[in-house]
Formats: structure tokens, sequence, C-alpha cells
């Protein structure tokens, strides 16, 4: 198994001589200490900011890169506009940092990372967008696939990373990716008359908020936030202003003065942005694309990475070749060949056997490759279909409603429901019912007052028209409380007309039903099925928050040896004056004691260990908070009162579903590069690891995406976290018969904080 990491030369013994450089003013924030090393880097000089025990700010460059009475401007925070100088001088004495010691290696990585991003940007014509400084993209557009829409282009990016592995030294890594743009500009969309489908790609991003913009400017890309463009404004007609002291008397006068060979004309229209930590401001329309997310291209265009792991292993090879040496002629170079893990850092956890209704049973698979994997998933969800659900509760609600817009045809309508109706049954082992509505176009609302109205809440397949996005959000909004399956009738309409028309239509249409019916039995309680294993961790807790972070999450899962079945429950709460990833302290311990609280006989009786699993970045705060919880439940429980056993323990970890350290891992079969198999895990360091839960067993296209986990408050032992992970991945609901990356608390409390965050923004507009 090899990586998609090179190590620097010399591994765990690599050390670098470096020079403190003194700072003329000492009371720099953060921030501008991180601008002064943005300058440097663009002339050439990697530094990196230090503060002494005294607060006393240092630079450290390599003790080469020296640098002599060296004036930089920083502007003002207190006056926007103004300017400031500070001088820089490298001081005498050589300071020899090695990895052993663990601030110094951060001083090496970033030394190390900053001269990677000036020798690549020197030696190619990779662009980055400011403040993104490690994400590399292609000038030149990927070939225009067929099933993109012919407006938007897709742009090729690299992600370059850094990752220490324990006692083997300082690895460089790469990844592929794709970013999607308009091809047009602000200005041509206006400029001909389609400024609609501006709009609706804007509003795709989110109705709450401006489009985010691509500005390819003077100084290069970066990004910015649509205001508003009024089709008249020119560069010649914007306002004078004063910019670090000095008068312009408009937008074309600073461009001529400060950037004279930027081709821009007076006529040029301009479209009014604004860039972060600062106002609304005119700049060329021309220069001006809309980004476009995955999630929010059209249906049509398969939203997954596309390249074959071979593929993907090639586009990595030739970047390197590309690259060339790497870092400047004063660093180390990175080894020839990738980094591979030897057994006791990596390995593949055994597929576990399923249990489903009716006592039905599916073994794991007897040989681990891709092959017999495929079979075991396509089995996991045969199986499902034959036996019915390992739990159904004996008082389900038997009624599904489904609402169409009137322009589906009857015989599409009641295809779906008979076809949903009947599979749904079949899961349960229970007479299901179907409901049908309708409602005109533009007229969505009217049938959700009347659901609300005269009936109580219960299951809902809500079909609208993708073209209208406020549908989803009003859906979402009105029908709180509900268990909801949205369909679009895009989606719908298409996979009827292949059913109708294509040969593999039938087989289309019956998947198509089927992960729909999952969806309904599973909003109705049902657990399709259990993996027959025992946890280390009977008790898994996930802690996540929402986009834009208005909403914070919590998971249980309990699932102890000599359960029955397992028991879950979720708990979606506001997150107010959030600002960051961060989730109030008083709320977070108020929520997860009642959470704990409800389930304290459980936790006892089964003398459950917990695993609590925060997804994204940890504050040392929610830290503290669990631990809080957890002393004042146990003296509870001293008290003779309702708390939880006193040798009850539980372990706080980082689980990271996104992240920028994109390690990658490949299997060499046959002399064919192929994904790992589902299940494969590395050991980075003593406190992180990575987990590929998807792979060769399902992955048609694209490449496994790791899951990251660190431990920042126990040295712990990680395969048993890892294993747990891995399980509670196994219970993919929605879709059986392909793995699923997150953990199943993961996976349905992101749903449910996106469902949330989707109400708040109908609020807002």
């Amino acid at each position: 198994m090899e990586t998609n990491i090179k190590l620097v030369k010399y591994g765990n013994g690599l050390f670098l001589t470096a020079r403190k450089v003194s700072i003329s003013k000492t009371d720099l924030k953060a921030e501008q200490l991180y601008t002064i090393c943005t300058i440097l880097k663009n002339r050439g000089i990697a530094a990196t900011p230090f503060i002494d025990n005294n607060g006393t700010p240092f630079l450290f460059t390599e003790f080469r890169d020296t640098l002599t009475n060296v004036i930089i401007e920083l502007e003002s925070q207190e006056n926007k506009g103004t300017q400031f100088s500070i001088k820089l001088s490298s001081l005498q004495e050589n300071i020899t940092l090695t990895l052993l010691v663990p601030w110094q290696r951060k001083i090496i990585e970033e030394l190390y990372q900053k001269s990677a991003q000036i020798t690549i940007l020197q030696i190619t014509d990779l662009k980055v967008i400011n403040k993104s400084p490690n994400v590399f993209y292609e000038t030149t557009p990927i070939p225009n696939d067929e099933e993109i829409e012919n407006d938007i282009v897709a742009y090729q990016r690299y992600y370059l990373f850094t990752e220490y592995f324990e006692g083997k030294g300082l690895g460089f890594g790469v990844d592929i990716g794709t970013s999607y743009f308009t091809r047009h500009s602000v200005e041509k969309y206006f400029a001909t008359g389609q400024q609609m489908r501006f709009f609706f790609l804007k509003e795709r991003q989110s109705p709450e908020y401006k489009g985010t913009l691509l500005y390819k400017g003077p100084n290069g890309y970066s990004r910015c936030y649509f205001d508003r463009y009024d089709n008249k404004s020119t560069l010649a007609s914007t306002d004078s202003f004063t910019y670090k002291g000095k008068r312009y008397e408009n937008s074309f006068d600073y461009f001529q003065k400060i950037y004279p060979s930027f081709p821009v004309k007076s006529t040029d229209k301009v479209a009014f942005v604004s860039f972060k930590g600062m106002g609304t401001l005119p700049v060329p329309a021309k220069c001006l694309f809309l980004t476009v997310s995955t999630e929010n291209l059209t249906e049509d265009v398969n939203q997954q990475d596309k390249y074959t792991a071979q593929q993907k292993k090639n586009l990595i090879d030739a970047f390197w070749k590309k690259v060339g040496h790497t870092f400047s002629k004063n660093y180390q170079p990175l080894s020839n060949n990738y980094y591979i893990p030897g057994q006791a850092e990596s390995g593949v956890f055994d597929m576990p056997p399923i249990l489903y209704g009716g006592g039905g049973r599916l073994d794991s698979p007897k040989y681990k490759n891709g092959y017999i994997y495929k079979k075991y998933f396509l089995n996991k969800y045969y199986k499902l279909k034959e036996n019915g659900c390992f739990y159904v509760p004996p008082m389900l609600d038997r009624e599904v409603h489904f609402v169409f817009p009137s322009n589906v045809d009857s015989a599409i309508q009641a295809q779906l429901s008979d076809d949903l109706i009947k599979d749904s049954s079949l899961l349960t082992r229970k007479a299901l019912e179907a409901t049908n509505h309708s409602y005109d176009k533009g007229e969505h609302l009217n049938i959700i007052y009347e659901l609300k109205n005269n009936y109580d809440k219960g299951t809902v397949v809500f079909v609208f028209d993708n073209n209208d996005p406020s549908a989803y959000y009003n859906i979402s909004q009105e029908l709180n409380g509900w268990k909801i399956i949205r369909l679009t009738k895009q989606e719908l309409i298409r996979k009827y007309n292949k059913f109708k028309a294509h040969p593999k239509g039938k087989g289309h249409w019956e998947t198509y039903v089927s992960l729909n019916a999952f969806r309904i039995v599973t909003e109705l309680g049902c657990i399709p099925y259990i993996f027959q294993e025992k946890l280390s961790y009977g008790a898994q807790l996930i802690i996540d928050v929402s986009e834009k972070y208005n909403y914070f999450g919590l998971g249980l899962l309990i699932y102890a040896e000599g359960m029955s079945q397992p028991l879950f429950d979720y708990v979606i709460k506001p997150n107010p004056d959030s600002r960051n990833d961060l989730i109030n302290s008083h709320l977070l311990e108020k929520y997860l004691t009642e959470l704990l609280a409800k389930y304290i006989a459980e936790i006892n009786k089964y003398k459950v260990k917990m695993l609590v699993l925060r997804d994204g970045i940890e504050n040392k705060s929610e830290y503290d908070v669990f631990v809080k919880v957890v002393e004042k439940l146990k003296k509870e429980k001293e008290k003779g009162l309702n708390g939880l056993n006193n040798d009850f323990d539980f372990v706080f970890i980082e689980y990271h579903k996104k992240s920028l350290k994109s390690i990658r891992l490949f299997q060499d079969e046959n002399a064919k590069i192929e994904n790992p198999l589902e299940g494969t895990w590395m050991l980075i360091n003593k406190l992180a690891a990575i987990l590929m839960n998807t792979g060769a067993g399902t992955l048609t296209q694209g490449t496994s995406n790791p899951v990251l986990i660190k431990s920042n408050y126990k040295d712990i032992e990680l395969i048993p976290i890892l294993k747990d992970i891995f399980l509670t991945s196994q219970l993919n609901f929605g879709s059986p018969r392909v793995a699923q990356k997150l953990s199943y608390l993961a996976k349905r409390i992101d749903d449910l904080l996106r469902e949330r965050r989707a109400q708040e923004i109908i609020k807002i507009k």
C-alpha cells in the first residue's frame, strides 16, 4: 500500500539552520505578522512568525535568507487606507531546529511549506487564490464534459499539504480536485441578456448569501462577494477616493497609476463587490466569475470525484514532475518514492456480519479483495429486501403522504407512490398506505398548509420543482416536525422516462424506488440492519455545528454487549452569538447533561465507555464542558440520585470528515493502481490516524476519501477507535449497496443540521 506522500530527505533526522529576524514594532497582531510573511514570500523569501517567552514577536528564516534593514509597509488596522513602516533585520546567531522538538518541528514545517509555495509559482504557470496559498489551479479549463452546462467550466486544482509521520519524518502530499466557475464574466451575463441565468446560479449557492466570485485582478486571483450590478457604472464614472494617502479621481485613474499594465479601459463596466474586511468596492465586471460548488451543479452532472485511482496517481506523478525540486536550493529535496507505511502502522479491518429481520444474516467476506467485497455489499442490499428490517417500532405510523406538482403526469404519480409503498411495506412487514396530493405551479405553500391543518404530523414524500430554490426551504420551514423525503420533479420524470424507454430503465427505476423506500423506513424509526460485532466503546457521541455555526447537534448511539438493539437519539439546538466553529459553552453543558441523564440507566447497566467525536476542529473549552458534565453526573450518583457510575470513562476525539490534508492510499494490484479496500487504516503518529470507509468494493469511479481523527488529551490506542468508527459507518441505511464515508451518527447529524439550516435561511429571507 502506497500513499500520496513524499518524505523530505533525511527522514526523522532532518534539521534546519535558521536565523531570527527582529521586528522594529513589537505590538503587532498575529494577522499582521502573517501579512509580513506573505509580503516576504512574494519577494521570494520564506519566513514564519514566532513569539518568544517574553511575548516579543520575531520571524524565522533559513539562515542564508538574511534581511538587512528591510522596510515593510503595513496597513493600519485602526485607520483603513493609512500605512505605517516597520524594519526587519536578521540577527547574527544561527539556531539549529530539529523535528524531534514539537515547536521547532512546526517552524521547519512552515518554512518548507512557504519555500514550496514560492518555488511552485516561480517555475509553473499555476495560480493561487488569495489567502489559499496551498491550493494551486490550472489556468486552462479541463475539456468540457458533455454533462456540464455550457456556461460552466471545470479547472483542475492541487492541494499541497504537509504531515509529520512519527519516527519517519516530514512529508509533503498533493491531492487532485476540481473547481467549477462560470465560463462567462458578470459583465457578459448582463450584456447578453442572461442576467436571470446569473441570478439563478447565484441563488443556488444559497438564497441567504451574496454570490461568491473569483476576481482575476492585477495582484492575482482573489475571492469577493457580489453586491450589485447597475449595467451603467464604468471605471471612469465611479467616485473619487483616497487610498494609502493618495487621491484618485475614479477607479480607472487608480488602475492607470498603480497597475498601468492591467488591461482595462475607462468604459469598462463595474460590478460592486465586497472583500473580507473591506467595504463595497467597484471592480471591472469583466474580471469577475461566479463560483459554482459541486453540490449546486444540476443533477445531470455527476458530482463526485471522477478520477479513478490510476488517473489520480498519474496526475499526482505529473505534478511532482512539473514541480521538480519543490523547494529552493537552501532546503533539502523530497525523496523520489512515495511513503509506504509498515504493517504496524496500517491494516484493513474485517467487514462485519450483518443481521436483519426474522433472523436473516449476511456473513463476513472470506477473502479480502475488491470482487468479493462488491458481492458483499450487493448481498447486503438484497438481504435487506429479502428479510426486512432488523427492528420495526410496534406502533408504526402507516400513512405516507405523497405531494406532486400538478403538471407531473398522473401515471408517474401513481407509479411512484404505488412502488414506494410496496417496497416500504415489504421492508417493515406492515401494510402502509399512500395518500396523494397535488399542487399547481407556484402554489406549493397551499398544499403545505393543507397538510398542516388537516393531518397530524407524519411522513411526506414531497416532489418539488428544482427550478424554484425557495421550495426546498419552504418545505423545511413550514413542515417542521414532519418526516420529509424530498424528491425533485426533474429527477422523477427522468427516471420514469428511462424506466419506460431505456433498456436498463427498469433496473434504474427499481434502484431509485428502493433507495427512497430505505429513507422512508428510516424516517419511520426502523433499524434496517445492524452489525454483529462488539464495539470497544459501547456508547458513541458526536458533536457537530452547522454551516455558519447557527446550530449545533448532538448524536448518541448506545450499543453495548448484551443489548438486543441499539439506541439512537439526536439533539439539534440554536448556537447564538456564534462567529466560528465554537459552540456556546452554557448551552452545550445544558443539553449534554440532559442527553446523558436520559440514558444513565443504560450507560450504568452495560458499563459502557464512551467515544466522543467532535466533528471538525475541537476547542478545549468543549472538552472541558464534557469533563464538567461527567463530573457533575458522577456526583449525583454519590448523592444517591440519578447519576453516572464512578468508573464511567470516555475519550474525546477530533473527527475530520473534511480536511485539506487529503492523505490518499493506493493499492498496486497486478501493476494497476486501485483504491484500497473498505476499512483500510493508517496511523500517522501517536495522536492521529486516517480511515478509508469507502474503497475498491463499492467505488466505481473516484478515489477513497479518508476521515482523519486526532486525540488531543490522552495518549490512547487509536486502532480500536478507528474500528468503532468503521463499524458504525456500515449503517448506511440510505444506500446499503455502497460504503459510506461517515459514521451513521455523523451522517445523520449532518443531515439534520442541514435541514435546520435550510429553515433558518427561509426565515432570513
